[in-house]
């Protein structure tokens, strides 16, 4: 699972930071679940308090968001779906090697191209 920085999440996220850019996260989870190095959001003031009392080390925030929280913040023009993106980001399937391979069924006369990965 990679990690990434506040910094490299604005980059391919866009939006605003809001306290520490250098603040690493390493996966996303809820505000109730999350923990330090997780990221976590927020869709408007209504979860203020739940968002303080989080021990989330990130938060995607709404940029009409004003109020400080104690986790730096990415603020963004939509959290639902910078939060969606930031998952992929965040719990990217891995690569398959090229080839096909030994536990795979495949035709013997199939025709499999250079770049096909078979798992």
């Amino acid at each position: 699972m990679p990690t990434l920085t506040l910094a490299e999440l604005q980059t391919r996220l866009g939006g605003t930071i809001r306290g520490d850019a250098t603040t690493t996260v390493a996966g996303v989870a809820s505000l109730e679940q999350a923990l330090a190095g997780q990221l976590s959001f927020i869709v408007s003031a209504k979860y203020l308090t739940h968002a303080r009392d989080s021990l989330a080390g990130a938060l995607i925030v709404p940029e009409s968001l004003r109020e400080p929280l104690p986790q730096p913040c990415l603020a963004v023009a939509n959290p639902h779906a910078a939060f969606a993106r930031a998952i992929a980001l965040l719990h990217a399937e891995p690569e398959l090697p090229v080839g096909v391979h030994p536990s795979a069924v495949v035709a013997a006369d199939a025709w499999i191209g250079p770049e096909v990965r078979i798992g």
